[in-house]
């Protein structure tokens, strides 16, 4: 069998399945912490975090934060 390289798609997918995993995991967590709570509330504590989270408010990069769409 030959190996090959990685592609971008390869990269991409592999990110998305970390983002999936780490929502699991955070989940789970949270069903832990909180047991009396809901499935949907545990959905709004998920949607909260994805807000709140380190990074958010700047769009997960470094620098001075833009407006989109850019114009030309």
């Amino acid at each position: 069998m030959i190996a090959r390289e990685p592609s971008a798609s390869d990269g991409v997918r592999v990110a998305l399945d970390l983002i999936d995993f780490t929502e699991r995991m955070l989940v789970q967590r949270l069903k832990r912490e909180h047991p009396e709570e809901t499935d949907d509330d545990i959905a709004a504590r998920v949607d909260a975090w994805y807000a709140e989270r380190p990074g958010a408010a700047l769009g997960d990069a470094e620098g001075v934060p833009g407006s989109w769409p850019r114009s030309a």
